[in-house]
């Protein structure tokens, strides 16, 4: 349960990453699953990965590892924000040079129902 247009523009954004984070020829996958009601769309791509060190900053508003002119630090915190209105939330697991994981948990009823049940 969200607004479409604001989910797409969570996924846009998290592929748009992935595909930045790979240096060359590389894969982005993309698996769904539903898990007790929510939906998880897991996004792997198979870049360098983020250091565990970054992985608590990187939904912060303004935080970016790309150069001057090439991002805005906004992308993943404006998506982290999308996601709380519906009671969903972004999960990430990387690995230094294997990759990383976003996983997009989507409720699939409003957040004051699942909260009723």
């Amino acid at each position: 349960m969200c607004y479409p247009d604001r989910l797409n523009q969570v996924f846009l954004n998290v592929l748009n990453n992935a595909k930045q984070a790979i240096d060359g020829m590389g894969t982005i996958t993309i698996r769904t699953k539903e898990v007790e009601g929510n939906v998880h769309v897991a996004i792997t791509d198979s870049g360098s990965g983020i250091p565990e060190e970054l992985l608590t900053r990187i939904f912060d508003p303004g935080y970016t590892t790309k150069g001057v002119g090439d991002g805005t630090g906004l992308g993943l915190s404006i998506c982290f924000h999308i996601m709380e209105d519906p009671g969903g939330h972004i999960e990430v697991d990387s690995e230094m040079g294997r990759g990383t994981t976003f996983t997009i948990v989507v409720p699939t009823e409003p957040a004051e129902l699942a909260e009723r049940n």
